[in-house]
């Protein structure tokens, strides 16, 4: 593909030297969807060998993240922080390879990840009319819900039978079209090279979010296959040039969730209530982990995991906060469901456009009135991961008899080996730390919705909440991945029932589920199915006179803008920072707590090995959010020239629920400079040092005979 790739890019670059200066509208494309969505805005259509490279190296990681593959020798680049779930089953209390990070010397040092999953895309197709043939005239929005369910269940279930690929059908806009995804899964991942957590996540949750950033957020896996590195001759090679100020780059990753499409009738209660009660529940947890780390050293490693992802989440909510007050964003979306700055709505659809907001808020009253109710049986009382593993032993019991389509895609059979895999992962519990946890969700849900709450009250079993989380605190069953595995096995061959395994969770979980069960009729009659044709209304009256992506769905997207400096309070943010940056941010925090510096970059600076004018981080105009993290960064050669992970304080959560703004939401990506330099001159990881450079050679030189 290298030399095919280089013949298109001289037609490109002519045609993208007229563009370079535009900023390109915000949007998360699908793959079918991206040539024209890039067209509109510049003018031109990508070539399809761009195009390609852009889709075929794109890697999904299961855990949560996106990443590529960026040598013909199966090398993965993704994120330190999405990393950190492979990186927490290898760390224990004698070797801490999260804070002291991991450097292979040879392929043969390359440690195997235990129950760790990436998938490679191979392909897509809409089968947005095969599922709706499924639905027959006169069913009630239940049971057209069950038919597409269904429906979709063979789809995939055809795929795997025929394929052994991993197959998953998509929901866009609002439910209403359908795209069916396939991918090859690989569970044979093997660390290669992550940084120090110091290095990776420098400055701490005070940087997160922030800008102007240092922080070297990458790391190494490679994936195997039958015993031998994975052959993926569609690889992005990393650039050690990276990118310049103004130049188009493309972002392709997983987007995970975004709320842009709700309505006027929506929005208010999702500002009001949802955001806040999210906001309260994070604040209870962040406090809880943090009181729980100044116990002690060994007490902080192991709530870090924890601790990081609830900042980081209650950083996007209280983002998301600020942009319902800051950024006028129900006024806004008001106006243009009157018709101001809508290009689609007219005279002849104004009648049908009104009647489908109508439907929706009327099925949004429903929907506040079943809040609470909903909340409680979500996961805010319960911060922990028993529960997830509870609610599997409970729904295979309950599904064990049933056909392979009809079960949920979590128990399927294409669905088997991550389901085990997650099972059977090597992830620890810590009792006490557990305690802290439950002590904290349970004493919110309490004090939010009272004692004499129905759901509350079965949750708590007449304990106290100090009980109820002692008792909850120490599954014995549960936290040992043996038998956690064991028991769901001998629960789907009908070895053992339900209410013979002995285990509070499980109790807990099928109470749950009973009160799930019979809120679904309401949900799906007077709730999603309304909300779902009526929204199918609306993205057919939008469809005729603009593109419309979907909302955020944790499956392949791409975004295209560029590198941009920013203004923040009259100040100008550079585009970019480099490593002199790093050292000099240390410096002016006292070099101390979270920018403490690692020993590794000191001796580094002091031999010379590194030189302090290599870009780190840069900021760009991109539609980007949660999921995206570990995203390649391309330029138009089809070269990755940095690593999305993090947005700064002009984005953070502003995203969720309205585009970002282009004067000062930026993206922030690490540069592959900065990677590529690291790897070299500071940990010196020479083999893969010669990989990368060898990659790169084979992608952009000319090859024998042209």
């Amino acid at each position: 593909m290298g030399s095919i790739l280089r013949g298109c890019v001289r037609v490109f670059i002519v045609a993208f030297s007229f563009s370079l200066s535009l900023y390109a509208e915000p949007g998360m494309w699908t793959f079918d969807q991206f040539k024209a969505a890039y067209k509109a805005v510049h003018g031109i259509e990508p070539p399809d060998e761009l195009v390609n490279a852009m889709m075929y190296s794109m890697v999904r990681v299961v855990s949560g993240g996106s990443a590529s593959f960026v040598s013909p020798d199966g090398l993965v680049v993704t994120n330190h922080h999405v990393a950190e779930s492979a990186l927490y089953q290898l760390a224990s209390k004698d070797n801490d390879v999260v804070a002291k990070g991991f450097s292979a010397r040879s392929q043969a040092e390359e440690i195997k990840i235990p129950s760790y999953e990436m998938n490679a895309f191979v392909g897509l197709e809409d089968v947005t009319a095969q599922i709706e043939s499924a639905v027959k005239p006169g069913m009630s929005f239940a049971e057209a819900h069950e038919a597409r369910r269904i429906a979709i269940g063979e789809i995939e279930e055809k795929v795997f039978s025929e394929t052994g690929l991993k197959p998953q059908v998509v929901g866009l806009y609002n439910n209403t079209k359908y795209q069916l995804y396939k991918f090859k899964r690989y569970n044979d991942v093997r660390l290669v090279w992550a940084p120090e957590k110091q290095a990776g996540f420098f400055g701490g949750d005070k940087a997160n979010f922030n800008y102007p950033r240092t922080a070297l957020d990458g790391a190494l896996f490679r994936v195997y296959e039958n015993g031998k590195p994975l052959k993926t001759p569609n690889y992005v090679p990393m650039s050690p040039y990276g990118a310049s100020e103004g130049e188009q780059l493309f972002v392709v990753g997983n987007p995970g969730s975004t709320f842009r499409h709700l309505t006027a009738a929506q929005l208010p209660f999702e500002k009001a209530t949802v955001v806040p009660d999210e906001i309260h529940i994070l604040e209870a947890r962040e406090k809880a982990l943090k009181e729980y780390s100044a116990m002690g050293p060994e007490q902080k490693r192991q709530a870090l995991g924890d601790l990081d992802r609830v900042q980081n989440i209650l950083k996007v909510k209280r983002g998301s906060l600020e942009a319902f007050h800051t950024a006028d964003v129900i006024e806004k979306r008001q106006k243009w469901e009157k018709g101001e700055g809508n290009p689609s709505l007219n005279a002849e659809n104004k009648s049908e456009w009104e009647a489908a907001l109508e439907a929706i808020a009327k099925s949004q009253k429903v929907y506040e009135s079943l809040y609470p109710t909903l909340t409680i049986l979500g996961d805010a009382g319960f911060f922990s991961g028993y529960l997830t593993h509870a609610r599997d032993m409970v729904r295979i019991a309950e599904v064990r008899n049933g056909s392979n389509v009809v079960r949920p895609l979590r128990y399927r059979a294409s669905n088997r080996e991550t389901l085990l895999a997650e099972l059977s992962s090597s992830k620890k519990y810590y009792p006490e730390l557990e305690v802290v946890k439950l002590r904290a969700s349970l004493s919110w849900l309490i004090r939010h919705f009272g004692e004499s709450n129905a759901l509350v009250a079965v949750i708590m079993d007449g304990k106290s909440v100090e009980n109820r989380a002692r008792e909850l605190s120490n599954s014995e069953v549960l936290k040992d991945p043996k038998k956690r595995t064991e028991l769901f096995l001998a629960l789907e061959k009908g070895e053992i029932a339900i209410e013979n395994v002995n285990e509070p969770w499980i109790r807990l979980a099928e109470a749950m589920r009973k009160a799930s069960k019979e809120l679904e009729h309401i949900q799906l009659n007077e709730i999603q199915g309304p909300i779902r044709e009526a929204m199918k209304t609306i993205f057919k009256i939008r469809e005729t006179g603009e593109m419309v992506y979907s909302d955020a769905t944790f499956s392949p997207r791409i975004s295209f803008g560029d590198v941009a400096s920013y203004v923040s309070m009259g100040v100008t943010m550079p585009a970019f920072t480099n490593f002199g940056s790093f050292f000099a941010q240390a410096e002016g925090q006292g070099g101390k707590g979270d920018w403490t510096l690692p020993q590794s970059w000191l001796n580094a600076k002091n031999s010379g090995r590194v030189s302090l004018a290599t870009p780190f981080n840069m900021v760009t105009r991109h539609d980007t959010t949660g999921g995206n993290s570990g995203s390649p960064v391309l330029n138009r050669f089809g070269h990755v020239v940095g690593l999305l992970f993090d947005g700064n304080d002009g984005k953070s959560g502003h995203e969720k629920y309205t585009s970002p703004n282009a004067k000062v939401g930026r993206s922030v990506v690490v540069c592959s400079t900065a990677l590529v330099a690291a790897i070299a001159g500071v940990y010196q990881v020479n083999y893969i040092e010669d990989e990368l450079r060898e990659a790169w050679r084979a992608k952009t030189q000319p090859s024998n005979g042209g």
